[in-house]
């Protein structure tokens, strides 16, 4: 074989080794197996869905030929088992095990693999927007990704026996990476997994696996949904939720509610559990279990939209493969995402569909409430202060055990959502105090536990919401793009004097209450909104404007010179504005990127004009990439900077090492930011940030 040869042939063969999902449909299974064909067919049918690549069965016949004396010492040690001696068994299954964790990555292999772990958290974006993470100074944050075994259905081909390799959650990190694939290898070879190949039949059969890698949702409600009634098998579908993430509800720590549906859509019976705790991760990817207040305990989980939603895609799921399927979910924000499906399994003698049983063990390991990490109070002191983001009551749960007083924006969406009617029913129904008198009574809950709460006004997109009751009916080609925000609230008076009166009776509590207007984009607007301020007597409020447009950012001068109080900076949106992308299409999402440099460009200057206008700069930070910009805002002199509660401890412990490098302990303003050695690589975007620092 000549060089030329041997070379394509290492090409070809690395080809097969890491599949992305993009790649691959429902005909690959063997090289993928079962969950990474299905996951790999709906990703490509266009729906919600996280990215991902799967690391092949060719990968893990690749990994035991090439890690010395691995595969001769599996198949010795497998002929000398007796397969009804207990301890034998487990003794020759634990040395197996360890001998795969042992054993290294070979090397064409890990390099595959974490070429494709960059890729997947957008790492090509580091290539060529090297200048702005040469402002940052650090490589990007590593990704959490779930890590999940898929076994083709050849390694069970005769009917009952059922595959239970392992799966992991919250994986991050390249060395976690690497550790986890080899740990769901390993899961071969459990005894349980050994004694069922030997009793049907299939202990000298060949076994193959593959491991999917897919980028993990921070969900704050989860769930499966059976498309068709396990119980009966009527044409019913049962839809279980819960909140926080999924592993809750697959480790039996947590009751879901359950809700029924028939194939039109209706909703026919609801059952909410008590949910005594949520489960949720922090920065590091550790676990945190929530105690859940009394009333949220007994709230239920999944609004009527979400719920019309998830059954559309089941619908559409079903029939796309002509089978009842079982689909776990997971809910970020306003944002639904499968995680993955497969087929509910039909036991022909009774005629009952059979759960498969690893949906229940796609943990990270077991979960054991009392040794989950706690929500804990902040005890670092900082010169930049903290605020909490708070999306709705639900989130108080959370916030409380941090200790912070604070919240730095409060969404009333969540709050609209759960009335299950667009603001519109109201003003069609007159009854625009009922409205009021709701916004109030929730947000009211919010402020038992906060001194100062500065509240966002409604900012309700025209395609989020179809299915509240009294959504208008008209259609917008680029509803991002219509009448949403101060927008809608301006068309709309009464709503929007409704939404103020809530939060002036918040305010008359004792309350310091700031008002948040989303999506300006002339001065006007902002003096409307102080005229109708002064109407309605709301003499003690704070103003403060959302920049989140590419307008609000040229007006900022005249913006502060309009006497508010304080900006809030939506980092998200204001990033998928200005580079003009929506991170909730995966065609274009690799292009997001809050260190873009004309979006570091942006934050100096709206930062330093506002300073010197004596206006208070906030940012809400809740991006993947929220450490990398801290060094950069620091430096740049931001007041404020907004968290998710469970993001609080590393994030405050990241402000104050900053700080502390940076600003030395003292009062003096954060030093200008110089980028460091080569001069010449610096880019106009960087130039021009400086020439701001100097003005």
């Amino acid at each position: 074989m000549n060089q030329r040869e041997a070379t394509n042939n290492s090409s070809d063969e690395r080809s097969e080794l890491v599949k992305w999902f993009s790649d691959l449909g429902k005909d690959s299974e063997n090289l993928v197996g079962e969950k990474g064909a299905n996951l790999s067919e709906i990703y490509n049918l266009k729906l919600p869905i996280t990215p991902g690549f799967i690391v092949t069965t060719k990968a893990y016949d690749y990994f035991l030929e090439n890690s010395p004396g691995l595969n001769n010492k599996i198949k010795g040690l497998l002929e000398k088992i007796n397969y009804e001696d207990p301890i034998l068994l487990n003794d020759i299954a634990e040395v197996i095990r360890n001998g795969i964790m042992e054993a290294h990555m070979p090397q064409i292999l890990e390099e595959e693999i974490l070429d494709a772990y960059d890729s997947l958290g957008a790492g090509d974006l580091s290539d060529i927007y090297g200048s702005a993470l040469d402002i940052l100074q650090n490589a990007q944050e590593p990704i959490f990704v779930a890590v999940r075994s898929s076994a083709p259905a050849g390694n069970n081909p005769k009917e009952g026996l059922v595959v239970q390799q392992d799966s992991f959650l919250n994986v991050k990190g390249e060395s976690e990476l690497i550790t986890h694939i080899k740990k769901c290898f390993a899961s071969l070879f459990t005894p349980n997994e050994i004694y069922a190949r030997y009793k049907k039949g299939l202990k000298d059969s060949p076994i193959k696996l593959a491991v999917i890698v897919q980028k993990m949702v921070d969900s704050n409600k989860s769930g499966v949904i059976f498309s068709k009634n396990p119980n009966n098998l009527d044409e019913n579908m049962i839809i279980q939720a819960i909140w926080g993430l999924g592993e809750g509800a697959s480790s039996k720590i947590i009751t879901p509610d359950e809700y029924v549906l028939n194939k039109n859509l209706e909703i026919i019976d609801i059952k909410v559990a008590k949910k005594e705790i949520a489960i949720t991760r922090d920065s590091s990817g550790s676990r945190i279990t929530i105690p859940l207040r009394e009333e949220k305990s007994k709230q239920q989980v999944l609004t009527k939209r979400e719920l019309t939603r998830l059954a559309k895609l089941s619908l559409e799921i079903e029939e796309h493969y002509k089978r009842p399927q079982c689909i776990e979910f997971a809910i970020e924000g306003e944002d639904i995402y499968l995680v993955q499906t497969r087929e509910m399994k039909t036991n022909h003698s009774n005629k009952e569909i059979k759960i498969e049983e690893d949906i229940k063990r796609e943990i990270k390991e077991p979960v054991e409430p009392e040794k989950i990490q706690e929500i804990k109070p902040v005890a670092t002191k900082t010169k930049t202060k903290v605020k909490l983001i708070i999306n709705s009551p639900s989130f108080v749960d959370r916030a409380i055990h941090t200790g912070i007083k604070s919240a730095g924006i409060i969404k009333i969406e969540d709050i609209i959502l759960e009335s299950g009617k667009h603001p519109k029913y109201y003003l069609t129904k007159n009854a625009v105090k009922e409205y009021e008198d709701i916004i109030f009574k929730e947000l009211n809950k919010i402020a038992e536990h906060f001194n100062e709460l500065w509240i966002r006004t409604s900012d309700i997109i025209g395609d989020e919401f179809p299915e509240l009751e009294g959504t208008p009916n008209e259609k917008e080609a680029n509803p991002r793009l219509g009448l949403h925000g101060i927008r809608f609230s301006l068309n709309n008076p009464e709503i929007f004097e409704a939404e103020l009166n809530a939060f002036k009776r918040v305010s008359e509590s004792g309350k310091e209450v700031g008002v948040i207007i989303p999506n300006l984009v002339q001065i006007e607007e902002l003096r409307k909104v102080k005229e109708i301020l002064d109407k309605i007597n709301f003499k003690e409020v704070r103003v403060g404007v959302s920049i989140e447009t590419p307008a609000s950012v040229q007006l900022i001068n005249q913006i502060c010179d309009e006497r508010i109080n304080f900006i809030s900076i939506d980092i998200n949106s204001l990033t998928q504005n200005i580079l003009s992308i929506d991170k909730r299409n995966k065609n274009v999402s690799y292009l997001y990127n809050e260190l873009h440099p004309a979006i570091l460009y942006q934050l100096s200057y709206i930062i330093r004009v506002a300073k010197k206008k004596g206006v208070k700069t906030s940012i809400i930070l809740e991006s993947e990439k929220k450490e990398e910009l801290i060094p950069f805002l620091i430096k740049e002199g931001i007041d404020i900077i907004c968290m998710k509660a469970e993001d609080t401890e590393k994030i405050v412990n990241c402000i104050k090492e900053v700080e502390e490098n940076i600003i030395k302990g003292t009062d003096q303003e954060p030093r200008k930011y110089t980028p460091k050695e080569n001069k010449s690589e610096e880019t106009p975007v960087i130039k021009g940030i400086e020439k701001l620092h100097e003005r």
